[in-house]
């Protein structure tokens, strides 16, 4: 009975092919590994059709630099058979896919197998993934696409040591200068091997004097992954004066660095350049608000009788900053000039930037400067915010008050007011919200309506609340108040009979007096 099956098996295959064509295909990709790998994933697929109801193949499992069997477990993802199987037959990888009705044709099949791959092998040597039919295994005979596993050497790894050369300044000795830094990189590109550092040590004629005293590096030998940096932190012992020179050497796998040392010791007194503030930051600054100047303060703050030269203080050069300044080419200890630094531009951009550079005797220093201009409100309010009384009045009167929103930037802003408190129903702002146009001003009113029933001495209060979202710094309240004062008539005293009497008497007394000085003259 198996022996007729087969035949029927073979009869019906040469049916389909002559019906149908040769229709199927196993195509096993190529891949390349980075040197070093120790596995390599290999993808497969399957193109059923053409009558084809049975197929098995076999790939060795080693070839090359292909070393053994790794990980079938995701050997057949996608099948469309009655029956498949992806098993390690004996070292050789053998992938079965079987419909147990001739008649039903297999569908399309893929998957993924890990093979073991030599982790010495170098850049260029590869192995074939080389899949042989198994003789029984077909029904149709298929088209094979052999797959390789090739190692390709990936970026290198790139040592960078900076800066190349520090100088430690003077000090009068015996001193200690620094510690300054020294940043010990790999700035290979994203793949690259780590930079591997065997050792960190100091030598020329005065290797001894130098020391590692901090510093992000762990020890004197590590690892510096791809696209990452430590540091190491260098002090200079001065014990003489003299000058003292030494190398810092750094030892790795892939290169070998040096960063050339310097200091002096000296015997008299060291000037030291100070200079505040430490930047010119300008932030945001509204056109209309330009031009802006910081003023530094530049102090010679060494040694009692140190005198701090000044060799130069230049700007780098960008068309929105300028310098001035008022220091001479040199500063006795505790002496200061400034140094102004202005931003100017006649257009929105930004941000701008630029450094002072200080030449001196004591080394150079570098000041950074920063700015962007742009078009923003810059709002203000009057009355300001805080208390606002606006007044007394009878009860069921209404009190009054102007005031007005200004705005100076180069944009316009809105403003947004609401009133709160006990008693915010009396109280009213017109406008309470609206756009102040750059460089205008707006009015409003401020209203307080007395309540018909309110008595002498009675007093109101609420809040206006005001704020805008293009100027976050226009955000306050003000204290609204107003209160009742009933007006009352002032009573005018009459004279009584008898004092009019004697009021006359007078006049006519005067008048008399008036006569004869008038006639004596």
């Amino acid at each position: 009975m198996k022996f007729h099956k087969h035949l029927l098996l073979c009869a019906t295959a040469g049916l389909m092919l002559s019906t149908t064509g040769q229709a199927q295909e196993w195509v096993f990709e190529d891949v390349t590994v980075p040197v070093g790998s120790t596995t390599a994933s290999v993808n497969w697929t399957y193109t059923g059709g053409g009558g084809s109801s049975q197929n098995t193949v076999d790939i060795p499992g080693t070839n090359g630099i292909i070393t053994g069997i790794a990980d079938l477990s995701n050997c057949i993802l996608v099948e469309d058979a009655d029956n498949t199987s992806c098993l390690d037959n004996g070292g050789t990888i053998r992938i079965t896919m079987l419909n147990f009705d001739t008649a039903n044709e297999l569908g399309d099949a893929s998957g993924t197998i890990v093979f073991s791959i030599d982790p010495a092998a170098t850049d260029g040597q590869s192995g074939v993934v080389d899949a042989t039919e198994v003789a029984g295994g077909f029904d149709v005979v298929p088209t094979i696409t052999d797959g390789s596993v090739t190692v390709q050497a990936g970026p290198p790894a790139v040592l960078d040591v900076t800066p190349p050369s520090i100088d430690f300044g003077s000090g009068i000795s015996p001193t200690t200068l620094g510690p300054e830094t020294v940043t010990i990189a790999n700035t290979g590109s994203a793949g690259a091997p780590d930079v591997n550092v065997s050792n960190l040590a100091f030598s020329g004629a005065d290797a001894g004097q130098f020391s590692i005293t901090g510093g992000s590096c762990a020890g004197t030998a590590f690892a510096v992954a791809a696209g990452t940096s430590c540091t190491v932190d260098i002090e200079l012992a001065v014990n003489a004066v003299a000058t003292f020179n030494a190398d810092f050497d750094v030892t790795a796998d892939v290169a070998n660095a040096s960063v050339a040392l310097t200091g002096e010791g000296t015997a008299g007194p060291v000037a030291s350049f100070s200079i505040n503030p430490a930047t010119a930051a300008f932030g945001q600054v509204d056109l209309n608000d330009l031009p802006q100047s910081i003023v530094h303060t530049v102090t010679n703050d060494g040694d009692p009788g140190s005198t701090l030269e000044l060799t130069s203080v230049t700007l780098g050069g960008t068309p929105e900053f300028s310098l001035a300044t008022d220091c001479p080419a040199t500063l006795a200890q505790g002496v200061s000039c400034t140094v102004t630094v202005t931003f100017n531009t006649g257009a929105v951009g930004g941000p701008f930037a630029d450094t002072v550079t200080a030449v001196t005797n004591v080394g150079t220093f570098e000041v950074p400067v920063s700015g962007e201009a742009v078009a923003q409100a810059v709002l203000d309010v009057n009355p300001p915010f805080g208390p606002v009384d606006l007044g007394q009045g009878p009860a069921g009167s209404i009190i009054t008050a102007n005031g007005t929103f200004s705005n100076t930037g180069s944009a316009d802003g809105d403003v947004a007011c609401n009133i709160t408190g006990p008693d915010a129903a009396i109280f009213t702002a017109t406008p309470s919200a609206g756009t102040i146009p750059a460089g205008g001003t707006v009015g409003f009113e401020l209203a307080c309506r007395l309540p018909d029933g309110a008595e002498q001495g009675d007093v109101f209060t609420a809040d206006l609340n005001c704020s805008s979202p293009d100027d976050a710094a226009f955000d306050g309240v003000h204290n609204l108040s107003c209160g009742v004062q009933e007006f009352q008539s002032v009573p005018v005293p009459t004279m009584q009979p008898w004092a009019l009497v004697l009021f006359s008497m007078l006049m006519l007394i005067a008048g008399g007096i008036g006569i004869r000085f008038f006639r004596a003259g």
